[in-house]
């Protein structure tokens, strides 16, 4: 797997109820119709190396050896592709905002995802070109916080991720921020992923470390 998406590791879990014996039916009825589309449920999780993402805590110790905590972790997903058996792609609209601190995004619904099974699924953390455009986006006060300086090539943050670490007895503050096209990250899983229902949920973990490690491990004094 490209060293530029295994921070993000992922995770079906299928919460569909099994079918209950309903009034019965005359073998002539003609049988209910299935629906074709359906709200497909997406779940996302943050943690640390498998603890649980916990705010303003000196809790963690990254790749180089630095403790420290997270104040914010601010991001866009979008872009959703599901693959199908016979190798054609099915692609959903939406784009989401996420806030973990704020627990905006944590859950959300991919509309119009139709019954199957899919051998794969891609998205995006951040945008698109065609949506990283200063002002592409509608004028929310949580996409105008997410924009990315003009001078600097304009459109929005594909993440905020801040903090504080410490070193030799000092506490310094952190920002990674990701922006601009070039810098778009694209995660891809090959996974079967089965809907049947409505009720059905990807989940989708994001392991913070990963950004220290991979593809270079990040020195924060450096």
């Amino acid at each position: 797997m490209n060293t530029a998406i295994k921070f993000m590791t992922l995770s079906v879990l299928i919460m569909g109820m099994a079918l209950m014996n309903g009034c019965s039916r005359d073998d002539k009825d003609d049988p209910a119709p299935l629906p074709t589309d359906l709200s497909f449920n997406v779940k996302l999780d943050f943690e640390v190396d498998g603890e649980p993402l916990k705010f303003n805590q000196e809790l963690y110790v990254n790749e180089s050896g630095s403790a420290y905590s997270v104040d914010r972790v601010q991001l866009y997903v979008s872009a959703f592709e599901f693959e199908k058996i016979d190798g054609t792609w099915l692609k959903s609209d939406e784009i989401v905002y996420v806030d973990a601190k704020e627990g905006k995004g944590l859950r959300f619904k991919l509309s119009k995802v139709p019954q199957g099974i899919y051998k794969s699924v891609k998205f995006l953390v951040g945008l698109d070109s065609a949506h990283n455009i200063s002002n592409a986006l509608p004028n929310t006060v949580d996409n105008v916080n997410m924009a990315w300086p003009d001078m600097m090539g304009g459109g929005y943050h594909h993440m905020k991720f801040e903090g504080n670490y410490s070193d030799s007895g000092n506490s310094f503050g952190f920002a990674m921020h990701i922006g601009r096209n070039l810098y778009v990250v694209p995660v891809g899983v090959q996974k079967q992923i089965i809907v049947q229902n409505a009720s059905d949920t990807l989940r989708l973990r994001m392991n913070l470390n990963e950004w220290f490690r991979n593809p270079h491990v990040y020195d924060f004094n450096t």
